[in-house]
């Protein structure tokens, strides 16, 4: 049985998508379909820390983002991700 949802918040490239994840009382539930993303985002996440760790100009990082088809990227969040 359920113990309620959790909300969650993915981000795609058509927008964010606000969705409630059921909480469950024993173990956890992660949907399948959000697996793939999960490992897409981190790769994506690995170039950026990567390019930037290089010396690549956030601005250079942003045309990077563009080109594999996101909107961009902001300054602050280049530096979020690579202080992680």
């Amino acid at each position: 049985m359920g113990n309620g949802y959790r909300e969650r918040a993915l981000d795609t490239r058509l927008g964010t998508l606000n969705l409630r994840v059921p909480k469950l009382r024993q173990g956890s539930y992660f949907p399948g379909f959000l697996e793939a993303r999960k490992t897409s985002e981190q790769a994506l996440v690995a170039v950026i820390q990567e390019a930037w760790i290089g010396g690549v100009s956030t601005r250079r990082v942003d045309e990077l983002v563009q080109a594999v088809g996101l909107s961009g990227i902001s300054k602050s969040t280049v530096s979020k991700l690579c202080k992680e």
